[in-house]
């Protein structure tokens, strides 16, 4: 035997992903790849009744990350893992990353340092004449190195009114006339200061282009930082599973179509259809030839083509009395449709927002060729100034991708036709009307209680033989919340390597 039932499962995937892309990929321009979800539904009516909460299955789906892998033999359909929370990845990606400065920048800032050093030695012997000497403890404070660090912090950001009112930091210029009037919230007691804190800025001239750009980069890089760990009560998540807990504050996603589209498209009486089919037959007791339609590859040699269990009985496609040697299957997945996930994107008027595209595969394009304490960047921009964290492969298909979209449908119903089989000896082996626990090809078709498939045969009326056909369970009375359709695939993008 040359096949294997991975063998079988991966022509399944590339059928579906093929017929997927066909009927909804123009959409969005895209090609949709499988998901190896291991049963996991998309419970598409997410905003929970009477509230803004968002159903926390869903949203853990949208926050995927998502790396691709590819099953042997090399050139079968690659597949997408959904793994743990991208906005979690990627906010320990932005803890590693800073505004850097190239040689030529970093030349420039240091040289109009050199040359202002000793109006800085006065800016700072008068501030600490002032308000005491500048300590360790105050500059990590503020999470600076240097006391003209946190004279300039103070300066641009508390006298200037920029954190209060959640603006980028104070740009300077050399030139201003009158400095006070950008310091609406400078203490009376730091008059004798605007003097050589003036002086200090014009002799920085040549300076202040680079160090407001990474004043101002960083500001944003801190923004959505907090804007992670501190998700504003705008968007909260509420987990249906676990009634009793509270809702939780959290990064927010939303999905084109809305929900109540969704719920629309997704709960209403099927108007289209995507159809996957494939062929089998029995060459001998312990041979399965399959063959999909648009696999181009002929017959898949596999041991049985199992497609579910009720109770401690398995179904294999030919163990029953009557089926024969031959069957065609259909999987029909109603009102397919295509969903966009969108991360919050950041909005820096309102500093609102946790996710800005670019950043990322700016970091990782910008590597440190010196050392940490001695850096040296080809570009100044984002970096990892000690690399990108432990265990992140940015690279498209490594393991830092984000779900951008999944084609989703009604749960699907299985077909088998079995053009040549015995009604009759069939049904005196087989209870009509069984509840199976249902997978094809050992994929689950949902979870415990999504897979719960009921069987029912009848025989055909044209052509001989008989057809039995697995239907979905049905979800009436389900509340909202827990209505639930099934994931045919998905498409991802990678940030470490896309500016996306």
């Amino acid at each position: 035997m040359n096949g294997t039932v991975s063998d079988a499962q991966q022509a399944f995937f590339a059928t579906i992903a093929s017929k997927a892309t066909t009927a909804l990929g123009q959409l969005g321009n895209v090609s949709i790849t499988p998901i190896q979800t291991a049963g996991q539904v998309f419970y598409y009516d997410y905003v929970i009744p009477n509230s803004l909460d968002f159903n926390t299955p869903t949203y853990n789906v949208l926050d995927s990350t998502v790396s691709a892998v590819s099953d042997s033999p090399p050139g079968t359909a690659v597949a997408l893992d959904l793994g743990g929370s991208f906005n979690s990845n990627y906010l320990e990606l932005l803890n590693a990353m800073s505004w850097e400065l190239s040689a030529a920048d970093a030349a420039t800032v240091s040289n109009a340092a050199i040359k202002s050093s000793n109006d800085q030695t006065t800016l700072v012997t008068s501030w600490e004449g002032e308000y005491g000497p500048i300590t360790a403890a105050q500059m990590a404070a503020v999470d600076v190195a240097t006391p003209i660090d946190y004279i300039m912090y103070q300066v641009t950001n508390i006298w200037s009114g920029t954190l209060q009112n959640k603006q980028p930091p104070l740009n300077l210029t050399a030139g201003v006339r009158n400095l006070q009037a950008s310091l609406p919230y400078m203490p009376s007691s730091a008059q004798s200061l605007i003097g050589p804190l003036t002086t200090w800025i014009n002799d920085m001239e040549a300076a202040w282009p680079i160090s407001n750009l990474q004043s101002t980069q960083m500001w944003v890089r801190n923004q959505l930082i907090t804007n992670l760990n501190s998700p504003p009560a705008t968007f909260q998540t509420w987990d249906p599973t676990q009634p009793n807990a509270p809702a939780m504050n959290m990064p927010a996603y939303s999905t084109n179509p809305s929900a109540p589209v969704l719920f629309t498209d997704l709960n209403a009486t099927s108007t289209n259809t995507l159809e996957v089919d494939c062929t089998a037959s029995q060459s001998s007791s312990d041979e399965v030839n399959v063959n999909f339609d648009v696999n181009g590859g002929g017959d898949i040699p596999i041991d049985a083509f199992i497609l579910g269990v009720s109770g401690s009985v398995k179904f294999n496609l030919f163990s029953a009395n009557g089926t024969g040697t031959s069957a065609s299957v259909q999987l029909t997945y109603p009102n397919p449709t295509l969903v966009a996930i969108l991360p919050q994107l950041w909005q820096q008027s309102a500093a609102s927002g946790w996710y800005l595209a670019g950043m990322i595969q700016q970091a990782a394009t910008n590597p440190n060729t010196g050392t940490p304490q001695n850096p040296v960047f080809a570009n100044t921009g984002y970096a990892f100034p000690n690399g990108a964290p432990n265990g992140f492969n940015l690279g498209v298909g490594g393991n830092f991708g984000r779900l951008a979209g999944l084609a989703v449908s009604q749960m699907p119903t299985v077909v088998i036709t079995y053009a040549t089989g015995d009604y009759s000896e069939f049904n005196e082996s087989f209870d009509e009307n069984t509840s199976w626990s249902l997978s094809f090809l050992g994929i689950p078709l949902g979870g415990a209680n999504q897979s719960v498939y009921q069987a029912k045969a009848h025989q055909n009326t044209v052509g001989g033989g008989f057809t039995l056909t697995f239907a979905p369970p049905s979800q009436t009375g389900l509340a909202s919340y827990s209505l639930y359709g099934f994931i045919i695939g998905g498409y991802a993008v990678y940030p470490g390597a896309q500016d996306v």
